[in-house]
């Protein structure tokens, strides 16, 4: 009688896991898949905006089966239940998405008029029993650029 009642258990609680769905959504920011290499570049050529930096944490529990993120988003067995915001620095965008990617959006978030962000640096720090809890939050330091378009360089 035991062994049926943890089979029905199981079986509906699959059963509602098939019906309701699971659903990730990603947002990615599109790159060119080049590195923008200020040093080769006039100054003329590009316009600093300002310093910028953004933060994202990561509490990982269990194996990272239960996550959550920017301490009020959760993720549970590997399924975001929330919009996932990211951006990456090339241009592979299934990659495994970490507090690093989730700080770079940000920053280029908070610059709208810029077309990079030039990384100044990353400051990581991460706490805990490995794959038991992890709490991890990186802050990426960095300045706004815009480039100058052909018009306003005069070609």
């Amino acid at each position: 009688m035991k062994i049926n009642k943890i089979f029905t258990l199981c079986f509906g609680f699959a059963a509602a896991l098939m019906i309701s769905g699971c659903s990730a959504t990603g947002k990615g920011v599109p790159v060119s898949g080049t590195y923008l290499d200020i040093g080769s570049m006039d100054r003329n050529d590009y316009t600093v905006l300002d310093k910028v930096e953004a933060t994202s944490d990561e509490i990982s529990i269990l194996f990272g089966l239960f996550k959550i993120i920017d301490s009020n988003k959760i993720e549970f067995l590997y399924v975001p239940f929330f919009e996932e915001k990211v951006a990456y620095q090339n241009d592979d965008f299934f990659q495994y998405t970490t507090p690093l990617s989730r700080a770079y959006y940000k920053v280029l978030e908070k610059s709208p008029n810029a077309d990079t962000v030039l990384k100044k640096s990353v400051d990581a720090k991460s706490a805990g029993i490995p794959l038991i809890f992890t709490h991890t939050k990186v802050t990426y330091h960095g300045k706004a650029i815009k480039l100058k378009t052909d018009k306003e360089l005069g070609k």
